[in-house]
């Protein structure tokens, strides 16, 4: 598979070849594909890692936009943060994790040497 960044009179593309096939798709055209692909993954075998690897270079979003509201239907809170690749993502967390989220982000940002992390 292979893909190439395809810029024409002001708007942008994606060319993705897979063999003899191929196709552009423009910026919504991305967006579904990257949702489709995301929704696939998530009953994918083996599982998405319950830990991050320190062996793998992630992308990091720096400085990302960010909202949280109550979950209408739960004790929990929805966080929703932005990366700028995959748009939107959100995570009904529950109200022990919020506070422990809570905690361990005032804690980190105190003492910017320590990882963190909350298994499932």
């Amino acid at each position: 598979m292979r893909t190439q960044f395809i810029r024409k009179e002001g708007s942008s593309t994606v060319r993705l070849e897979i063999g003899k096939h191929f196709a552009e798709l423009n910026t919504s055209d991305v967006d579904a594909l990257i949702e489709q692909l995301s929704a696939v993954r998530a009953v994918l075998q083996p599982a998405v890692p319950a830990h991050v690897s320190r062996r793998r270079q992630y992308a990091i979003e720096i400085d990302p936009c960010w909202y949280a509201e109550p979950h209408p239907a739960s004790e929990s809170v929805v966080l929703f943060l932005r990366d700028t690749g995959a748009g939107w993502a959100g995570f009904a967390i529950p109200r022990t994790g919020a506070l422990r989220l809570r905690d361990g982000l005032a804690r980190y940002i105190h003492a910017a040497e320590t990882r963190l992390g909350l298994p499932n």
